[in-house]
């Protein structure tokens, strides 16, 4: 018996000292670099023609937009749009183990030394990898088994932007526009190295073009007044008068609303904080009480901020209901025709890696929703107002362009009964201004009902090589449902919403239905007036859709049809598990004591 205290008392004093010194030891040690999600990584900076012999003298710039390093191990440099294995045509590169880029920092890879780069990693070659002088498409492959193509990768080929033979690199624009291959989004740059291999770049560090963008952690001082606001990285885009701003820091994110009259209209922030779950998953408020406006199941609101004439209103969802709530550090300012909301993160129980929502709106002061954001919102109907749509960030980290990672997801419900048109995401019932539209040329019954999510401006693995929107139309209920089919994609033109094109040419941009396996072609053409890509004949297949350029190189590649969404690979402390580990042994070693 004695043996058996004694063994215990000293157990139990092992794990209390194992749980006091586990978060000291943790601590210790720096974070390990983590794998990268999608988006973490983008192309920024390529040398495609240099002076010196080629291609041992080219290189591509990486950059790391996140807070964290990202591990790029085993990652693999294409310059073609495919993964080495697949139906690749040309040569690839192999990123070596333990090769990591630093949050914010930026990283080139070359296939040989390079004497006037400092800090370049040299890849592993096979087949003939080298970068076309007059534009050439430039993937980027995480390791295996995942072989996911990285967000900021070239299915569009880069523009031949630089002179011939001068050693001039081209850069990004702007930080986040890497799924384009469009001229525009890509600059030649202007800093003079002096080197001989090469004239002007900015390899390792911010492109020339950047200085004129304010990234995230962006601080405002939301006093009402929309004056330190950047356009190009936090203006999400412009409805009925009203322009949209979105940014935010490390505490805090911050809205802002400029247009209307502030002296009478009444301007809200809706927050759903679990939005990429949907239906019963998704939590929060769907029904009427912030100016008569309504929400989808899939797109619920958790709080709600409402800065009105005489005040600000707070409420938090509970149920079908909306109960007070009292943030301790959120709220908003009003100014002359415009406002400003401050929202603390820990309000919300958010944190930067956490995924958001809103629905960003204005109504007069007869609860008459007249402007929102996103574009696909309803308003102006004398009723009550279906906002079908929220815009979503899939984390609040530093170094990011709020304007080219807000997503804008939205599901509507429509009956399928009757013959004649059914529009969604209609922002004025009955005009053009639709993104989706079924013309139903065979009913499917009294009580069929089609629903439509899209997904617009978004960063998803699904839309990897198409443009930067899709479509899930499905029918419930029906028998024998045949209609054509109208979708709308974002050219830059509306709304001063980014474009979705990716670089791909509008008038060549057909539909393509997913069957299961891959992206199928459907015959389908392009309506210039009304910036929609319609199906020539009515379908009878209802499914998953996108589009894409049909020149090549262009078109949809379906790696996973799953939207990527922020998944905590965490779990109790180190310490916990420990302590856990410990007592089940030492459960174990009493009970054999006592045997």
């Amino acid at each position: 018996m004695k043996i058996y205290f004694q063994m215990k008392t000293l157990i139990f004093r092992f794990l209390i000292a194992l749980l006091l010194i586990t978060p000291l030891i943790a601590g210790a040690f720096p974070a390990p670099a983590r794998a990268a999600t999608y988006g973490d990584v983008v192309i920024s900076e390529i040398m495609y023609d240099p002076i010196g012999a080629e291609p041992d003298t080219e290189w591509v710039e990486l950059y790391n937009p996140g807070s964290v390093a990202v591990d790029i191990s085993s990652w693999v440099l294409t310059d073609d749009a495919n993964y080495p294995g697949g139906t690749i045509t040309e040569g690839y590169c192999t990123i070596p183990e333990s090769t990591s880029i630093p949050a914010g920092g930026f990283l080139v890879i070359s296939q040989a030394a390079l004497t006037e780069i400092d800090g370049e990693v040299v890849c592993t070659p096979s087949g003939t990898f080298e970068l076309n002088n007059a534009g050439d498409q430039l993937a980027l492959f995480s390791a295996a088994p995942a072989n996911e193509r990285i967000f900021g990768s070239l299915v569009v080929a880069y523009p031949d932007s630089a002179p011939t033979n001068l050693g001039d690199a081209i850069g990004l624009h702007y930080p986040m526009a890497g799924w384009s291959g469009a001229s525009g989004d890509w600059a030649v740059e202007t800093t003079d190295s002096g080197a001989t291999n090469y004239r002007y770049h900015t390899a390792g560090a911010a492109n020339d073009g950047w200085s004129g963008y304010v990234l995230t952690n962006h601080t405002i001082i939301a006093d009402g007044t929309v004056s330190e606001w950047q356009a190009n990285g936090e203006q999400l885009g412009s409805t009925d008068g009203v322009d949209f701003y979105v940014t935010w820091d490390a505490d805090y994110i911050y809205v802002g609303m400029v247009g209307g009259d502030t002296s009478n209209d009444k301007y809200n922030v809706l927050i759903d904080t679990d939005p990429l779950d949907s239906g019963v998953d998704n939590s929060g408020n769907a029904n009427v009480d912030y100016c008569g406006a309504t929400f989808a199941d899939d797109g619920k609101a958790d709080y709600a901020i409402q800065l009105y004439p005489t005040g600000t209103a707070y409420a938090q969802a509970s149920g079908a209901s909306w109960d007070a709530w009292a943030p301790a550090g959120s709220g908003g300012n009003r100014g002359i025709g415009q406002v400003e909301f401050y929202i603390q993160k820990s309000d919300l129980g958010l944190t930067s890696g956490d995924a958001v929502g809103f629905y960003l709106y204005a109504c007069n002061s007869s609860n008459q929703v007249w402007a929102a954001w996103p574009p696909e919102n309803e308003v102006n109907t004398g009723s009550t107002d279906a906002l079908t749509t929220r815009v979503v960030f899939e984390n609040t980290y530093a170094n990011r362009a709020p304007r080219y990672e807000g997503s804008m997801r939205g599901s509507q419900t429509m009956p399928a009964n009757a013959g004649g048109q059914e529009l969604f995401f209609d922002d004025v019932a009955g005009t053009v201004d639709y993104y989706a539209r079924l013309y139903v040329t065979t009913s499917g019954g009294v009580t069929c009902t089609v629903k439509i999510t899209t997904r617009g401006n978004a960063l998803a693995t699904r839309l990897d090589g198409g443009l930067r929107r899709s479509y899930d139309i499905t029918p419930q209920n029906c028998t024998g449902l045949a209609a054509t089919i109208t979708l709308k994609f974002n050219d830059g033109s509306m709304s001063g919403a980014p474009d979705e094109f990716r670089g791909a040419s509008a008038n060549n941009t057909r539909l393509y239905r997913w069957d299961g396996t891959a992206w199928v072609s459907v015959g389908s053409a392009y309506n210039s007036t009304n910036k929609t890509v319609y199906t020539t004949a009515p379908q009878t297949t209802f499914s998953p859709w996108t589009a894409g350029d049909t020149t090549a190189g262009s078109l949809p590649t379906a790696i996973t049809l799953d939207s990527m969404r922020a998944v905590s690979h965490g779990g109790l402390p180190a310490s916990v598990l420990l302590l856990v580990g410990m007592s089940a042994l030492s459960g174990f070693i009493l009970w054999r004591r006592r045997i």
